[in-house]
């Protein structure tokens, strides 16, 4: 009978577990990673996050597909989105459990997000803003000079300067500039209109140079396979840090996050694990300097990750 009695608690617990996990779609729980973190000679000033052991949240099937991340000060919850839903989705950022969901709009190919104060941005791969009004549920679209061949995949909002910057994974605006390069622009919230010169220019030359100087510091089988990752480099979600006021970008082709001084300086480049976060898609910060980095699931379900800032770490 107490045999029985414990069998049929187990079955019983085993149950409510599984109903928490395809029910809420969260699961709760630490992952050990081991990234690679080189830093250039200006990186001193730079915040240093512990890459190793990040909180992961595995979310609901309905964002397996997440995209962009924006950090909600007001209401301390993390809103973001899936890439063709016209849905905005609110995330707790202890738990990774979905709040709330507010549709702003049609099915489309929305590609960032961005809280700017009482309205929550969303961007299209096309370039097109739309401003969702949080109080009255309205929505206005603003276009842009950007179209689906600069192709859009992340965007955040600059409260110092008033700005929303656009990461760009195809071609620039002036092809004189160079093929090799990828290009983040400003849109002033001001004048509503996009500045045309970019904001900041990638070079992927320059970051190439970069990993042969470290060349020392890495096995030589390995080496291939990171100038393989970044040769491919291309920004999928882009965060200012709130303190810093660094330029964080990631790519989801090769798993990537670069970061860039106040002054646009190249500062770290960070080989995230491919195999935790497939396809990064998306970044943002709390107020307390937490970091969050987005993943899709591809075959499983989407994946938040959150770092926390250690400055001894290297």
């Amino acid at each position: 009978m107490i045999h029985i009695s414990i069998s049929l608690l187990i079955l019983f617990l085993g149950s409510i577990v599984c109903y928490i996990y395809f029910s809420q779609g969260v699961m709760f729980s630490k992952t050990s990673i081991a990234p690679l973190v080189l830093d250039t000679p200006v990186s001193s000033e730079t915040v240093r996050y512990d890459f190793k052991t990040p909180v992961v949240f595995t979310l609901n099937n309905k964002l397996k597909e997440i995209s962009g991340l924006s950090y909600n000060k007001a209401s301390n919850t993390i809103y973001t989105h899936n890439d063709e839903k016209g849905n905005i989705y609110e995330v707790d950022i202890d738990k990774g459990e979905i709040q709330n969901k507010f549709k702003f709009g049609p099915s489309r190919d929305y590609e960032g997000i961005a809280v700017v104060q009482d309205e929550t941005v969303l961007v299209e791969n096309r370039g097109d803003l739309h401003f969702y009004d949080n109080e009255k549920g309205t929505t206005v679209i603003m276009n842009t000079p950007l179209s689906t061949k600069q192709n859009v995949e992340g965007l955040c909002f600059d409260e110092d300067g008033a700005l929303l910057l656009l990461a760009c994974k195809g071609k620039i605006l002036n092809k004189a500039k160079g093929e090799s390069k990828k290009a983040i622009y400003a849109y002033d919230l001001s004048t509503k209109q996009l500045l045309q010169e970019p904001y900041l220019l990638i070079d992927i030359k320059e970051l190439l140079s970069t990993l042969k100087l470290r060349v020392p510091e890495i096995k030589k089988e390995d080496f291939k396979k990171y100038k393989s990752r970044l040769k491919h480099f291309s920004p999928s979600g882009i965060a200012l840090h709130p303190k810093s006021k660094d330029t964080y970008i990631i790519s989801a082709k090769g798993s990537l996050l670069l970061v860039f001084n106040k002054n646009l300086e190249f500062t770290r480049l960070v080989f995230l694990d491919e195999k935790q976060i497939p396809q990064p898609e998306g970044i943002c910060f709390d107020d307390q300097q937490s970091l969050y980095i987005a993943t899709e699931g591809k075959t499983h379900r989407g994946k938040i990750y959150k770092y926390f800032f250690a400055n001894n770490l290297y």
